[in-house]
């Protein structure tokens, strides 16, 4: 069950009960495992207790907004990365002891590995010095997920993002884009990217604002470095 507790708190209660039937489900004092936690998508504070149905009411106290202190709730930031790794169970033949694993990277906010580079990105040209919320304008040239995750990632750390695609590029990533608060210019079909690439370096030359360059920025390969390539070691 998900209850909804307050502003932008949501108590995740799981219920494992080891009842005979569900008629003793409604017994008057049933003894529940409650595991409880305050969360947005990750938990960040958990609890397992047993608990009779009149106790119920007490717990459900303990865990109203702001009941701890020391709560510290994740930013959007913090959870790019660390997706799960799982095995394939039908691509490798039952009797070997060969085995298939993919990593979820649909998992990440905004829906694809290209959230690691985007994030990348920014924050090693922060830490360059290079450019700054409230300063700088990003501009890049796009297709599609870097385009969606820079737009993601660029709302997180507070930049103004110029995205420059081709006009054919479907509407749904435009509007995806534009969620995120992307500004969108289209340059034409024939131009393609190669186009799109050069007017990027014209704006930038123009001084409108600064190009990230995800082709030739070594920060996006080195996104894996830092975290893809260690989780499926570490996993």
């Amino acid at each position: 069950w998900q209850i909804a507790m307050g502003r932008n708190v949501v108590v995740g209660l799981v219920l494992l009960a080891f009842l005979d039937g569900a008629s003793t489900f409604f017994s008057p004092t049933p003894s529940l495992q409650v595991e409880m936690y305050h969360c947005r998508s990750k938990v960040v504070h958990t609890r397992r207790t047993s608990v009779t149905r009149r106790s119920f009411l007490s717990v459900m106290k303990d865990l109203e907004p702001n009941a701890g202190t020391n709560v510290k709730y994740q930013t959007v930031e913090d959870l790019v990365g660390n997706t799960p790794l799982v095995r394939l169970q039908r691509l490798v033949d039952p009797s070997s002891s060969n085995a298939v694993l993919a990593k979820l990277e649909g998992n990440n906010p905004a829906g694809s590995v290209k959230d690691r580079p985007a994030l990348n990105m920014i924050a090693a040209a922060e830490a360059r010095g290079d450019i700054a919320p409230g300063r700088d304008t990003l501009i890049e040239a796009t297709s599609g997920n870097t385009g969606i995750a820079l737009a993601m990632a660029a709302a997180v750390k507070g930049y103004r993002l110029v995205l420059i695609m081709p006009e054919h590029m479907s509407e749904e990533r435009r509007a995806t884009m534009r969620v995120y608060g992307a500004e969108i210019v289209s340059v034409s079909r024939d131009g393609g990217m190669e186009e799109a690439r050069d007017l990027a370096l014209e704006m930038q030359k123009q001084g409108r604002g600064v190009v990230l360059n995800q082709f030739a920025n070594s920060d996006n390969p080195q996104a894996h470095y830092l975290s893809t390539g260690p989780e499926i070691w570490r996993d």
